[in-house]
């Protein structure tokens, strides 16, 4: 006769080898095309053996579960460069413009894409927000982007 599975077993060996988590809430109707495609994201942008992936639900007393998809990280870069793709609104939160822009051409850098789209939608979304503040600081981001100086700092 079989013996049963440990169905947690895979999630306790990736909690002891990988130091850094990144939790996606799970909404009531599920992650829906999004799974695969984060799935395919890791594939594609971590190193084999660097990441996992399980689900996780917490309970608190009185309370409905709350449900994740929590993802392992081998290496802080990768935690911080998969937030930034998935979770970007919760990746930023609290940071200043500077700081927003310094991650994004570091996040280019590494995975790719183009500093001046990303400068130009911080320009539309703080336009969109009544803040004309940051929307000048990354006008002259872009500016500098587009002249080539660097990478607008």
């Amino acid at each position: 006769m079989a013996r049963p599975t440990d169905r947690t077993r895979g999630m306790k060996d990736a909690e002891a080898k990988y130091p850094h988590r990144v939790d996606v809430p799970v909404p009531g109707d599920g992650l829906g095309k999004r799974l695969p495609a984060m799935l395919d994201w890791c594939s594609k942008n971590v190193e084999p053996g660097q990441w996992a992936e399980h689900a996780y639900s917490e309970r608190r007393k009185g309370s409905a579960p709350l449900y994740f998809s929590r993802w392992y990280f081998m290496t802080e870069g990768d935690a911080v460069a998969f937030r930034w793709q998935w979770m970007r609104d919760e990746a930023l939160a609290g940071m200043s413009d500077r700081e927003v822009f310094n991650a994004s051409i570091r996040m280019i850098r590494r995975y790719g894409g183009d500093a001046a789209s990303e400068a130009e939608a911080r320009v539309a979304q703080c336009v969109r927000a009544g803040d004309t503040a940051a929307a000048e600081e990354w006008r002259r981001i872009l500016r500098t982007v587009k002249r080539g100086d660097g990478d607008g700092r």
